[in-house]
């Protein structure tokens, strides 16, 4: 009995097996994509398509004739939200409840990247010379406050612990921008450039 459970005990555990594999067929195209609420937004091009995570089915698709291969997308605070592409200064806002473009906000400038975090949605423009952050007011659809520097060559956004992250292009680097003061400070690839500077 002793080896027997001594062999039991040698005996390597069995693998799991492999979850089946998903694919989901979206007729625009996949660009960029964004998870919420058990639901999988695509931006494509020329529409944005709502996949159940579930079952994979198309739940619709939301026609937005500017948005294309450079577009961003991201979820929350009430909207999907999504840059337009080829140098559009625009962000979509489509309603989750209804699958419709709810507004289309003017930036000022070409939008390269997209976030969303204590209570606004931020958006990363690409000006000539230094780019910056601006920030949108999910209750207004309209631009609040100040733009934020954010260095040359402003990026895909991330959100997160207090503070939004630029991914920066010219140098390559990283920029973290304080949610709270709003002061910026370069924590990757070159050395720190404070005050929003």
């Amino acid at each position: 009995p002793r080896r027997a459970a001594t062999k039991a005990a040698q005996r390597p555990p069995r693998a799991r097996a492999a979850a089946p594999e998903r694919r989901f067929r979206v007729r625009a195209g996949v660009v960029a994509l964004a998870a919420s609420k058990g639901a999988l937004w695509v931006s494509g091009f020329g529409a944005v398509s709502r996949i159940d995570l579930a079952s994979g089915h198309l739940l619709s698709r939301v026609a937005a004739a500017r948005v294309g291969e450079l577009s961003q997308i991201a979820t929350g605070d009430g909207g999907v939200w999504i840059t337009a592409d080829d140098g559009r200064t625009v962000v979509y806002r489509i309603d989750p409840a209804t699958a419709r473009v709810a507004a289309i906000i003017p930036t000022g400038a070409p939008t390269l990247g997209i976030a969303v975090g204590d209570g606004r949605v931020w958006a990363g423009r690409a000006l000539s010379g230094a780019g910056d952050v601006v920030r949108i007011d999910p209750v207004s659809d309209r631009l609040a406050g100040p733009a934020i520097d954010a260095g040359a060559g402003p990026g895909p956004l991330a959100y997160g612990d207090g503070s939004l992250w630029v991914q920066d292009t010219s140098p390559a680097s990283v920029m973290r921008i304080d949610a709270a003061s709003e002061s910026a400070v370069t924590v990757l690839g070159t050395a720190a450039v404070s005050d929003g500077s």
